[in-house]
């Protein structure tokens, strides 16, 4: 006799919880070097390690799995309340190129309903306006915390008084109800600062809550710093990431991969916009600058391939494609940009331009965009008329315009 297909519904509630629990929760730590904001960014299952998506397959499952998202994992709490100003500049920080931050939380109720925060993170401004303040609250994952830094030190950008007039209290909390006067460690506690103590030049700094007195100290200390340029030691961050990179692709986490290398890309971005880069001495800043260009163009020509992969892996799902596409049109016109160095005297040869045109218009094929793919791909067999790849991706396209024109 045959047995009928089990359905998740089928399965004991202990079994399902279970499987909610791989689908939905990650206790990963964020990264311990800083590395932005769109409701989407979560849906990216293999770059975020989160699958939501099982939170829509019917009212009894997303019930059932919401429970467990928000029970489980460890989050922090995010309120801003800053004049329109310096509301702006910290936009501008989320509104990042590369890495998104991914806001899980941004109704009110929901945030008062939620358990599991690990911090309180609030940015605001002494005496503000009351006429020009903006206002946002919202939730992340912990383990994205540095997403959160890396915008900050993006605000800073856009105004240097930013690191100045705005104040940060952090408060960590103890989530669980722990009753053990250990928790959390001091081990534990560097773990969950780690990412806030990379935020040199910020003047206004309290880190409060269930931590040790020396250790909160000796982190608002360190954050008060003004930051250094250490061209050494930036270039050795920035290839190990380069070679994370690598790594998680050999095992075919693209998605790992791509994440990596966004966090490398953004980096570099953030210090060839930073006043301090440029003080270097002129010998070192010169020979710098051509390197980082040169990496800048690499990493970001590798993301745009490695999206390019991910959406022909998902090309049963248009929105996520669509999603997808614009992170590798990004890397690929970054690769292209000279903005990020300016000065350097470096840049792409034409069979590179080439190349990296040709990815450009088959991301817009693959993203239905033809008469884009055409543009970018008649311009990449401007600078290489006989390679073959090129001639191969155009006669595609204008062949699935040519269909597409016939059937209308």
């Amino acid at each position: 006799m045959e047995s009928s297909p089990t359905g998740l519904l089928d399965l004991p509630r202990e079994i399902r919880d279970e499987i909610y629990s791989l689908l939905l929760c990650d206790f990963r730590p964020p990264k311990s070097t800083s590395t932005n904001s769109s409701g989407h960014a979560l849906r990216y299952g293999g770059i975020k390690g989160l699958h939501l998506s099982i939170l829509r397959v019917n009212r009894q499952i997303g019930n059932e799995a919401r429970e467990i998202f928000y029970k489980t994992n460890r989050f922090v709490r995010v309120g801003v309340a800053l004049e329109d100003q310096h509301w702006r500049n910290l936009l501008a920080g989320f509104a990042s190129n590369y890495l998104p931050l991914p806001m899980v939380i941004q109704r009110r109720s929901t945030i008062k309903a939620c358990k599991g925060f690990i911090m309180t993170y609030k940015i605001s401004q002494p005496k503000p306006s009351e006429e020009n303040l903006r206002r946002l609250e919202f939730v992340i994952l912990h383990r994205d915390l540095h997403l959160l830094c890396l915008c900050l030190e993006t605000a800073t950008l856009k105004a240097d008084a930013f690191r100045e007039v705005t104040k940060h209290r952090i408060t960590l909390h103890n989530p669980f109800g722990s009753t053990d006067e250990s928790y959390p460690t001091i081990d534990q506690q560097q773990a969950l600062l780690s990412p806030i103590s990379k935020l040199n030049g910020f003047q206004n700094v309290l880190v409060q809550g269930v931590v040790g007195l020396s250790l909160a100290s000796q982190i608002m200390t360190r954050i008060q710093v003004q930051p250094q340029i250490n061209m050494d030691e930036i270039m050795k961050d920035l290839r190990h990431q380069e070679q994370l990179g690598h790594m998680y692709l050999e095992q075919n986490l693209l998605g790992k991969s791509c994440e990596a290398w966004a966090n490398a890309c953004k980096k570099m971005e953030f210090l060839g916009k930073s006043r301090n880069f440029h003080l270097i001495p002129l010998v070192v800043f010169l020979q710098s600058v051509d390197e980082l260009q040169e990496l800048f163009c690499e990493i970001n020509h590798k993301l745009g391939t490695n999206m390019i992969r991910l959406m022909e892996a998902n090309l049963d799902d248009p929105e996520l494609v669509g999603d997808l596409a614009s992170s590798a049109l990004g890397g690929l016109s970054h690769a292209l940009w000279r903005g990020a160095f300016p000065t350097a005297r470096w840049k792409p040869h034409p069979v590179q331009k080439a190349g990296m045109l040709r990815q450009k218009a088959r991301v817009y094929r693959l993203s239905g965009r033809f008469q884009k793919a055409l543009k970018e791909i008649k311009q990449a067999g401007a600078y290489c008329p006989d390679d073959p790849d090129i001639r191969e991706e155009r006669f595609t396209v204008e062949w699935t315009l040519y269909w597409a024109d016939f059937t209308v």
